[in-house]
């Protein structure tokens, strides 16, 4: 049915009811004048209500605001008449959600930007959201169709359907970019009506153990290399995920923030109570293991002499207040910022660069610095060193980009190749010039960067193991013996809060709890489980 011819009749309806109340409500007694109205309206909107609902699809394209409230005022008259166009509104959303989301470039290769991807949810939901408002109301049952709908498009799009975290991973990324130092947003109302929106979406994600997952880890990159844009902030974020991650969550995020106001105040201890080496400005951040999402493993790094002994000092300083305790310390998380001044070439000065570069691209660094050669080998950075030929490959190579170092792959002159090989050697390049004084070499590797992505996937995936067998001993040991489908959806409907639960993965789990005796088949029925007491 054509749009227009359906909105031509309600038009006329709209019409017709306004006369009529104008013309018999002087004329007629109350009692009369309800069931002449009523009878009209039958006629006019009950009797006519599929015809009505025809083309309200195509006045949802249309996007006139007025034109939609009109359908909605009719049809209101019969609260029962409003199911129809309430199931339309949702299918709409849904599918319009779904194809704007479908319509954003990207492939395996080239993922889709983090900001492209949420910011685009945010234009689908305001485009209804303000339908809702304006057109229906506030009308509980389409806030509830607006809701339902918003949450099957999110959650289930071609973006998300090789991995159910993925959603979370995008808004994840999405918050640290308007968080982190740098953010293209500078206008702070407008950067908290942006956290405000990602709060909206968050709502809607199925999946939140994921997203608190990687959030924690976001959070700590900001925390430990000091790029929070602003703690009042970082504050008022957790402040709005309290409510919807419960206080579990804020409270390790609370306790991260503790751990660095604490670190202020030892490190002015440590520089008040000792004589550290004056060439080296020293800082460390003492985290709590429980409280920090992040990987400790041993390193085989060798420190340059001059940070070993900066490093010993404050060990023991520390140790001498906090006995017992024992510090990890966590290279692949630390910075350096150094400072490097080329040999001067006629008569102007040459520039002061100052570097940021992590612990092993230091301890590199600084082989250039305390050898009596200009050229040093692949093998004596290897020795000197103790870091693997993948860690020192991706350092050269980030130096040899910004032409800090040159690479020699022949004896006799410098290569313009930029390939490094175990048989290359390095020297400092004398001529660098930049227009930037400062200057970040501390830049992970796409590499490292899949890997920590890959890391986090598995232990999400390990928790929601973990957590699926937990609910499943809490629920057979409460009822003590249920069939096997039932115990199914109980374990559903107790974790859907935080994410979805797989069918598969509930099953596994259920094996692993049969193998391990915390449950036990009924000896007459295999449907059916029992707990072991």
């Amino acid at each position: 049915m054509a749009e227009s011819t359906v909105l031509e009749y309600m038009r006329k309806v709209s019409s017709t009811l306004d006369v009529e109340n104008s013309r018999v409500k002087n004329i007629l007694e109350l009692q009369s004048y309800q069931k002449y109205v009523f009878s009209i309206e039958n006629v006019l909107i009950k009797d006519e209500q599929l015809y009505i609902e025809s083309g309200f699809a195509q006045i949802l394209d249309s996007y006139v605001i007025d034109d939609i409230k009109l359908c909605y005022l009719l049809l209101s008259r019969f609260p029962d008449s409003l199911v129809g166009i309430q199931s339309i509104f949702q299918t709409k959303v849904k599918e319009y959600g779904l194809s704007q989301l479908d319509g954003l470039t990207h492939s395996k290769d080239h993922p889709v930007e983090s900001s492209v991807f949420v910011e685009k949810i945010f234009e689908i939901y305001n485009r209804f959201n303000n339908v809702f408002v304006d057109s229906f109301s506030y009308d509980p049952i389409f806030s509830k169709a607006l809701d339902c709908a918003c949450r099957d498009f999110i959650n289930h799009n071609s973006i998300s359907s090789n991995s159910s975290t993925k959603v979370s991973e995008l808004l994840s990324k999405y918050i640290d970019s308007l968080l982190k130092k740098g953010s293209k947003i500078a206008d702070e109302s407008q950067s908290e009506s942006k956290l405000n929106m990602s709060i909206t979406i968050l709502r809607y994600i199925e999946d939140r153990d994921a997203f608190q997952d990687f959030y924690r880890r976001n959070l700590a990159r900001r925390l430990v290399n000091d790029q929070s844009s602003s703690f009042n902030s970082e504050q008022s974020m957790i402040s709005k995920l309290k409510e919807i991650c419960g206080f579990d969550f804020t409270n390790k995020l609370t306790r991260m923030f503790n751990d660095i106001d604490l670190n202020n105040d030892l490190n002015s201890l440590f520089n008040e109570s000792s004589v550290p080496d004056k060439n080296i400005d020293f800082s460390a951040k003492i985290l709590n293991t429980a409280a920090w999402p992040l990987s400790y493993s041993k390193s085989d790094l060798i420190l340059p002499r001059n940070l070993t002994s900066v490093v010993d000092s404050y060990t023991q300083f520390y140790n001498s207040r906090h006995q017992g305790r024992v510090l990890n310390w966590l290279w692949q998380y630390s910075k350096l910022d150094i400072k490097f001044t080329p040999p001067q070439k006629g008569s102007q000065p040459s520039p002061t660069y100052i570097f940021t570069v992590s612990t092993s691209q230091y301890a590199i660094l600084s082989l250039f610095d305390s050898s009596m050669q200009d050229v040093i080998a692949y093998s004596q950075i290897s020795k000197a060193t103790g870091l693997s030929n993948h860690a020192i490959d991706s350092s050269l190579a980030i130096f040899a980009k910004c032409k800090l170092i040159k690479i020699i792959n022949d004896q006799n002159e410098s290569s313009s190749s930029t390939s490094i090989t175990q048989n290359s050697s390095f020297s400092i390049n004398n001529d660098f010039r930049s227009k930037r004084l400062k200057i970040n070499l501390n830049v992970p590797m796409k590499s490292e960067s899949k890997k920590e992505s890959v890391e986090a996937l598995k232990y999400i995936q390990e928790d929601h193991n973990m957590t699926i067998q937990a609910a499943i001993v809490r629920i057979m040991k409460t009822q003590r013996s249920l069939k096997h489908n039932v115990l199914i959806t109980e374990v559903i409907s107790q974790l859907e809060s935080r994410f979805s639960p797989k069918i598969p993965d509930i099953k596994r789990a259920i094996d692993s709890l049969l193998d391990r005796e915390f449950i036990e088949r009924d000896s007459t029925n295999f449907d059916i489980y029992k707990y072991v007491t």
